[in-house]
């Protein structure tokens, strides 16, 4: 029970936790759609990586590729952070 629920109504605080349940689930779904992104990015970066097609891309090396699988894991790893300390609206 929350602490504002002493100033509502029964029906006004049934249709609060309402809303902050519907608001839990849509951060989470939020949250694990930028999951599935970040892992295909990472996914891409790897492919590009094993194949060698960092080469083709103007002397640039390997080093951009090695930093966008850094910045994307560092991401994910982010997200599952918030997700399980933050389990709060």
């Amino acid at each position: 029970m929350h602490a504002f629920h002493a100033t509502l109504d029964a029906t006004d605080a049934a249709l609060a936790d309402a809303y902050l349940a519907r608001a839990r689930v849509s951060k989470l779904r939020r949250l694990s759609a930028l999951i599935v992104l970040c892992a295909l990015l990472i996914g891409i970066l790897i492919t590009i990586f094993i194949n060698d097609w960092y080469a083709q891309s103007g002397g640039g090396g390997a080093g951009w590729v090695f930093v966008g699988i850094a910045v994307a894991v560092c991401a994910v790893g982010g997200v599952l952070i918030d997700i399980v300390y933050r389990r709060e609206l």
